[in-house]
């Protein structure tokens, strides 16, 4: 069986994303895993040497981080002789970085320093330290800094989301909060 489908494997058998950042690190398999990073996605990347995740970075549910270009098998097959090689690309996410839900990293990307990505976002190039970006392709729609400002109001000003026990499952108190919440900021006028 193929080595990356033997590791996708034992890295989801582990429980949620802090223990399979632990097992991508303890098994050497990407080039690089951090201390306090969460890993949520469910595949390991084609060729995952070449990603480097530093220091406190959350991957969330669906993100694909891709090492590789594989339009050459077509192209291949489309034009002879064939002529064109795979093309391969790193992946490095520095410190502090949060990856949104579904977002695709495109190979040769830099993610710098206190960044958060929007899911569902697609990034083709370098994102610049300090930033909040969104998009197909991503683009910056503000900073860091105020991103966290505007968490602390929504904290601070009686407007926060309802919360749940770290590392518990939700109960049912919690979801009936989580709704009626959700019911108050959606009625009807």
């Amino acid at each position: 069986m193929n080595k990356r489908v033997i590791q996708t494997i034992c890295m989801n058998i582990r429980g949620g994303s802090v223990s399979r950042a632990k097992y991508l690190r303890k098994k050497q398999i990407l080039g690089l895993v951090g201390e306090r990073v969460r890993f949520q996605p469910w595949l390991i990347p084609l060729y995952p040497e070449l990603i480097r995740l530093h220091n406190n970075i959350t991957v969330a549910a669906g993100v694909r981080l891709i090492t590789h270009d594989a339009s050459f098998a077509v192209l291949n097959c489309a034009l002879k002789p064939k002529r064109f090689p795979e093309r391969v690309g790193c992946i490095e996410v520095m410190d502090n970085v949060f990856i949104g839900a579904g977002t695709i990293v495109m190979p040769n990307v830099r993610i710098g320093e206190n960044v958060i990505i929007g899911a569902g976002s697609v990034v083709t190039k370098d994102l610049a330290s300090n930033g909040v970006y969104v998009g197909c392709p991503a683009k910056r729609i503000g900073s860091f800094e105020a991103f966290c400002q505007k968490m602390d109001e929504l904290e601070t000003g009686g407007y926060s989301y309802p919360t749940v026990r770290k590392n518990t499952h939700i109960t049912q108190a919690e979801i009936h909060n989580a709704w009626a919440f959700f019911e108050a900021g959606h009625r009807e006028s």
